[in-house]
């Protein structure tokens, strides 16, 4: 059963359900604040997600994602045991842009975030720079490759997101990517 609405981890004002483990976004599409240029790299080659997820984004339209980070599902890990957060995620391949929200609680100073392409339980490659919850959060809006947010968008769980550290250089907490419902 889904814990009480309340207020959105995102600075977009967006309320949001968390139920098994999975951040659920209930609002409208919102932008961050900072806009960049988001870093895509290639990934290798075509992956399926153990859960079974796909959407394909008509144009125009957007999708959110969403993760829970952790520190024991990073790999290799662990990562930062005592820290934890969330992240949301929209993903516009039509108009090439990737807004996203990501708060992290317990943790020495951020100093990247990235989006990976790899299943549960598997370290990957970097597809998407972002800038780095440094303060403990982040909201921003990045141009990206079109057809990089659209394999995205069709498999979200063969793609996570982690945030990295000085302590954990090679990521303190990570959160396979899902569909986020909406009620």
């Amino acid at each position: 059963m889904p814990t009480p609405v309340r207020s959105s981890p995102s600075g977009w004002g967006l309320p949001f359900l968390v139920a098994a483990g999975m951040v659920v976004v209930v609002g409208g599409c919102g932008v961050g604040t900072s806009t960049s240029k988001a870093s895509p790299v290639e990934p290798g080659g075509s992956s399926t997600s153990p859960t079974g997820e796909s959407a394909v984004v008509a144009e125009g339209s957007s999708m959110r994602l969403a993760a829970t980070l952790s520190g024991d599902t990073e790999v290799p890990g662990p990562g930062d045991e005592n820290g934890s957060g969330e992240a949301v995620v929209v993903l516009e391949p039509g108009r090439s842009e990737v807004c996203y929200d990501i708060r992290v609680d317990g943790v020495a100073e951020a100093t990247a975030a990235h989006v990976h392409a790899a299943s549960a339980g598997v370290s990957g490659d970097v597809v998407l720079g972002l800038d780095p919850p440094d303060d403990g959060s982040v909201a921003g809006c990045a141009t990206a490759d079109g057809m990089l947010l659209q394999q995205v968008a069709n498999d979200p769980g063969a793609f996570y997101l982690n945030v990295h550290n000085e302590d954990h250089p090679d990521g303190a907490l990570r959160g396979q990517l899902g569909v986020a419902t909406e009620p």
